[in-house]
């Protein structure tokens, strides 16, 4: 058996206060890549980011220059998309989004359509679990 390909989720993860510093985590992912002799595809949140846009070596070596999701923004598309989500609540009355929610939601989930469609999910539960009708414009704080 052979592996292809290394993949590290959230990178964000690796601290470097754990690993002896941020030079120490930086030489052990190079030396990491350099051994192994196999891509290595980094994914991490924008925190990871920081790590990776210091150190332009380490970012060539992980192969995550070339693909980067950006955050959604407050747009049409935004709004569109938590529109949709809205149509899958379970609540008693499926009003549509508030402007707070739409804005609550986007700044709770940072953009994220993953995180935004988990925590509409968490807050269709905790509003059912509480005996609410319908969500509040204050589910996603």
């Amino acid at each position: 058996h052979s592996l292809g390909i290394l993949i590290l989720d959230d990178l964000q993860n690796l601290s470097a206060q754990f690993s002896g510093g941020r030079s120490t985590l930086v030489a052990a992912l190079v030396q990491f890549t350099d051994r192994l002799g196999i891509p290595i595809f980094a994914i991490g949140t924008s925190d990871a980011l920081e790590l990776l846009d210091s150190h332009p070596h380490l970012n060539r070596r992980l192969a995550t220059h070339a693909l980067r999701w950006k955050p959604m923004e407050r747009s049409k598309d935004w709004a569109v998309y938590v529109r949709n989500l809205w149509q899958c609540s379970t609540t008693l009355r499926r009003d549509e989004p508030t402007p707070a929610q739409l804005e609550s939601l986007l700044r709770a989930s940072k953009g994220n359509f993953d995180n935004a469609a988990q925590r509409f999910r968490r807050a269709v539960r905790e509003a059912i679990c509480g005996g609410d009708d319908a969500l509040g414009d204050d589910c996603f704080d």
